[in-house]
């Protein structure tokens, strides 16, 4: 009977720590990875273009000292950026929210609706040889 209230009390806190989906840590992008605190820049250079971007003005409460010992709120203006990254309906799609520049929030969507990008075994697609093109050439018969 003691055993009850115990479980319940690990479940929930099981529930609480990890309990929370949506938001990413970081993303990987082929064998890269991206985190929050990284550029807009860097972030291009190790996924590419987003297939979406959205662009927006959003503001956000900011502390000034007015006088010695006397505080106020002030509204600042902040560029948001949020880019979708849609890896292929075997994948979800992510979401990147960019502030003043710099990566600030990674979210988890839906399920891609790209075609998924299947690719063969055995070491990177660039390094992989990409058969011939066939010709549709009529070739002489041989007697």
């Amino acid at each position: 009977m003691r055993r009850l209230p115990l479980l319940a009390a690990f479940g929930l806190a099981g529930l609480v720590l990890f309990g929370h989906v949506g938001e990413a840590q970081a993303l990987r992008c082929g064998n890269r990875l991206v985190q929050r605190g990284q550029s807009r820049y860097e972030v291009r250079q190790l996924c590419g273009e987003p297939q979406d971007i959205v662009r927006s003005t959003g503001y956000r409460q900011v502390a000034v000292q007015v006088a010695p010992g006397f505080v106020d709120s002030v509204a600042q203006a902040v560029q948001i950026e949020r880019w979708t990254y849609d890896f292929g309906s075997n994948r979800f799609m992510r979401h990147l929210t960019f502030e003043a520049g710099t990566l600030v929030h990674i979210d988890t969507g839906r399920r891609g609706v790209r075609p998924a990008i299947r690719r063969p075994r055995g070491g990177k697609a660039s390094e992989r040889a990409v058969p011939p093109k066939r010709r549709d050439v009529a070739r002489p018969r041989r007697s």
